[in-house]
């Protein structure tokens, strides 16, 4: 249940809806010196009463202040606006949402869960091993992990000046809201709560989420969502409402699994809630994330998103950067078939077939040879190396990495390899083919990129069908190549 918050507790909006709004948020700043505030949660049903917010700590400066209490001596400023704010909240109440509430359990599961933290908060805040404890993340800024005891459960630590907790919680609040007004069915919000726990004289938050067993990575949900293209069009026509009404961002397949439920892939569970109210949701790339429109696996889907953010009046601008990326959508889903062709042309079925190559038939000059610096009893020395040696090392890095794959994965993922000439193994890839000239100044551009003995390895495997394709992970970085084999 929500508690009444009482008459000196200061309110804030989002973004005020009214000049009385407006008002009533001034007139409670006046009285304000600091601590907590009541932080309204804009919901789409505007004239809901009472109102819904959560208590978050605020600070006013010393000058401020200052200014504030030597107004207070003057009497007729502050009593008019207390009779002011009198008026204003006479017809206007708010309730704040209680810490086990957000959570959706009793008094008593709430409890339970806190004793936990409290129990092992020692080991969590030094990062320890512990049998009762999962970790899946030892980040500084986001720790992330499981209790044995409460398997349902997944538990968060934002960084220490994080306002992830309360954002997280605010966003929880309007999500569901947001789902229940428009009849959203299809999407689903984990309940979510904070528990804060006193440890060696800090408080720390938690953030305790619903734990949903699903598959995890972007590949594999990429994967299920093309499997399931037909049975998810309106799953993706509620997201796209979804986004309109919220500014949702960073729009991932793995930011929106698909959960399966009775043996069907029809709903998705929206795991990342920290940025709403943005305008990138649909056509992504401020996180570098794929938006709406690209996470979509047929053209049907395509063709309904964009109805339905034009019949949800969106600007026009907004309409027309996703139509842009409609048409890159639609040049995956070529590329698509044509890896799905290379693989049936090449008898690969279950990702981890190796590279098999006919040395003599990838038209390279096998007998050059080239120096690399390498390091042997503690003492820098030149060898000399060949470039059948070199191709056969490339060749054999490559299916070593297909067969070290995760099983789990789709084919195109445990076929997709990082080849990073920083690393130790590949260091000599990166100048290996260059002039002395051209090592010396470590000089590498487009005139001479066709020199490196790895781009031309690569190269020749692709124009003899042993690789899909390679490219350089950013445009002009020939120290790193993704290869699609």
């Amino acid at each position: 249940m929500t508690t009444l918050i009482n008459f000196f507790t200061a309110i804030e909006y989002e973004a005020p809806r009214s000049r009385i709004d407006s008002l009533r948020q001034k007139v409670d700043s006046y009285f304000y010196l600091g601590g907590k505030k009541a932080s309204i949660i804009d919901l789409e049903i505007a004239n809901k009463n009472p109102k819904q917010a959560f208590l978050c700590d605020r600070q006013v400066s010393s000058l401020n202040k200052v200014i504030k209490i030597a107004s207070y001596f003057t009497l007729i400023i502050p009593i008019a606006l207390l009779l002011t704010k009198a008026v204003l909240r006479s017809f206007y109440s708010v309730h704040v949402i209680t810490k086990y509430e957000t959570m959706q359990v009793s008094k008593e599961e709430y409890k339970k869960v806190k004793n936990s933290l409290v129990d092992y908060i020692g080991r969590i805040s030094n990062l320890k091993n512990d049998p009762e404890i999962e970790w899946i993340s030892k980040s500084d800024k986001n720790l992330v992990f499981k209790l044995k005891k409460h398997p349902n459960y997944i538990f968060k630590r934002p960084g220490a000046s994080s306002p992830l907790a309360t954002t997280r919680l605010i966003n929880m609040v309007k999500a569901t809201n947001i789902c229940e007004v428009n009849q959203l069915d299809k999407i689903i919000i984990p309940k979510t709560g904070k528990i804060e726990v006193e440890h060696e004289g800090q408080c720390i938050s938690f953030l305790v989420e619903e734990f949903f067993d699903i598959e995890k990575s972007e590949s594999c949900q990429e994967e299920l969502f093309a499997q399931h293209a037909d049975t998810i069009e309106e799953t993706m026509e509620q997201m796209a409402i979804f986004i309109a009404k919220s500014g949702l961002e960073d729009i991932t397949w793995r930011n929106m699994p698909l959960l399966k439920e009775e043996g069907k892939f029809e709903k998705v569970i929206l795991i990342d809630l920290e940025y709403m109210n943005g305008r990138t949701g649909f056509s992504g790339g401020r996180f570098g994330d794929r938006g709406l429109i690209r996470c979509a696996t047929s053209h049907t889907q395509i063709q309904k998103i964009i109805q339905k953010m034009q019949d949800l009046k969106l600007p026009q601008q907004m309409i027309d950067l996703a139509e842009a990326r409609a048409l890159d959508r639609k040049n995956e889903f070529a590329k698509n078939q044509r890896l799905a062709d290379f693989y049936k042309k090449n008898e690969i079925t279950k990702g981890n077939e190796i590279i098999e190559i006919d040395l003599d038939s990838l038209g390279l000059d096998l007998e050059e040879t080239a120096n690399y610096l390498c390091e042997e009893n503690g003492e820098e020395i030149f060898k000399k190396v060949s470039l059948r040696e070199a191709v056969l090392e490339i060749v054999d890095y490559l299916n070593e990495t297909i067969r070290t794959a995760e099983e789990t994965l789709p084919i195109k993922a445990r076929r997709q390899i990082f080849i990073n000439t920083n690393r130790s193994s590949m260091q000599r890839y990166y100048y290996l083919g260059l002039s002395d000239r051209e090592v010396v100044n470590l000089v590498i551009n487009e005139e001479n990129k066709n020199n490196l003995w790895l781009y031309r390895i690569l190269n020749a495997l692709h124009q003899h069908g042993k690789l899909f394709e390679f490219k350089e992970q950013s445009p002009g970085q020939c120290d790193r190549y993704i290869v699609q084999a």
